[in-house]
């Protein structure tokens, strides 16, 4: 195989999906963005990411409804979800996670450490 897998950025906000973006352009990943749930939905559905990276925050929907959608469905439930949110608070994190996905991190990054916050099991 040894080809690129495929990352879909997913955030409204045009900044930080740069900031993202660039983070990650030294990894081996083919990197897409989508600004909104429905617009991800599409990109997942004909791209099939092997990690998703999430603004809960998004104009829509709510984050933690797509990743619901996601993990509901067999074509797509092993799709990992890592949300990048600038929302806070504990109770937050924990329903992120309860809902599917593999990690919470919260904004901003920093860009120098965020490549291995996603941890090898992220790895391509």
């Amino acid at each position: 195989m040894g080809g690129k897998a495929r990352l879909l950025i997913v955030d409204s906000d045009p900044l930080s999906a740069r900031l993202l973006r660039a983070t990650l352009a030294d990894e081996n990943y083919e990197i897409d963005v989508a600004r909104t749930g429905r617009e991800a939905l599409g990109k997942i559905v004909a791209l099939t990411p092997a990690v998703v990276l999430l603004e809960l925050a998004l104009p829509d929907m709510d984050g933690v409804d797509l990743i619901t959608t996601l993990k509901a469905a067999p074509s797509t439930r092993d799709i990992v979800v890592v949300v990048v949110t600038s929302r806070n608070g504990h109770a937050t994190e924990a329903e992120v996670l309860r809902s599917g996905a593999a990690g919470y991190v919260r904004k901003p990054i920093d860009p120098l450490a965020f490549p291995g916050m996603l941890g090898p099991k992220l790895a391509p």
